[in-house]
């Protein structure tokens, strides 16, 4: 037989290895199962939940306790059996959840995600590699960090930090500041009328919309490498009198009396920014 047959016919067992089902150790996880748990709610604590490969959906809605719902996959039925859901509370109260995986770890495919239903939660760190994140009705500083999937944050009283590498960002009704992250998504923002800011956007490839009210206030520059930028419902009075800078795709301007608000940036490199003021 010659090399080249040789070869051919590796190839070719190879293929039909794969279809049979040999993936030369990539598995999927086709075990599932969903857990429910019930914690005891803590009145002002906060959540700390963290996941692989996998979404996290928390919200405040009216219940009397914490419910969770981990949705687990697993490559094997073994594997699933074993897999451990986690929820304590950290000495000041927190709700710290997690997933302790069998001996050896999670593998490739293996994930949880988690659906969390509670009465009031103040302060928020969410997590996950692989997953959407939505946070709703919480208040508090609020961390959001994901490699790859969209982050969610409504009605929130606080603080808002959000992270991900691959996913759309969408803020709405945000009481506090803003600092939001994306490599390669949109974003857009709405401050609740009461927030006066300071917003900091950052997007590598996508457009940014950004809703303020009458309170937002201080420094602002915005500006994109391949787009337009746009100010809507500022008035001259407001802005051009102290300073303001602005072409296709560069704007900056002063809002409010000096001195007061912080330093809001909003930049995008492949994207257009528009910043509206509402009622404006």
């Amino acid at each position: 037989m010659s090399a080249s047959c040789r070869t051919a016919c590796a190839v070719l067992a190879c293929s039909l290895a794969t279809l049979a089902g040999c993936n030369f150790g990539w598995q999927s996880a086709r075990f599932k199962e969903t857990r429910q748990l019930m914690v005891d709610h803590e009145p002002g604590a906060g959540v700390d939940v963290e996941t692989r490969n996998g979404a996290i959906d928390v919200r405040v809605v009216q219940v009397d306790s914490v419910e969770i719902d981990a949705h687990i996959r697993a490559i094997t039925q073994e594997r699933l059996n074993l897999t451990e859901v986690v929820a304590s509370r950290l000495d000041d109260g927190t709700l710290y959840l997690r997933v302790q995986w069998p001996e050896g770890g999670r593998k490739g495919s293996e994930g949880c995600s988690f659906d969390i239903r509670l009465p009031d939660a103040y302060g928020a760190t969410l997590k996950s590699s692989n997953g959407a994140l939505t946070l709703v009705g919480a208040s508090g500083r609020a961390s959001l960090t994901t490699s790859n999937g969209r982050i969610t944050v409504e009605n929130h009283e606080g603080d808002v930090i959000v992270d991900t590498s691959n996913g759309r960002v969408q803020l709405a009704q945000i009481n506090g500041s803003v600092d939001a992250d994306t490599s390669n998504g949109s974003v857009r923002v709405e401050l609740a009328d009461a927030a006066s800011g300071p917003i900091r956007i950052d997007t590598s490839n996508g457009s940014v919309h950004v809703g303020v009210g009458g309170a937002f206030a201080g420094e602002l520059s915005a500006k994109t490498s391949n787009g337009s930028v746009s100010l809507v419902g500022f008035s001259p009075e407001e802005i051009a009198e102290k300073r303001r800078r602005s072409c296709r795709l560069h704007a900056e301007a002063v809002i409010g009396p000096p001195g007061e608000g912080g330093e809001s940036r909003v930049s995008s490199s492949n994207g257009s920014i528009s910043i509206v003021r509402r009622g404006g």
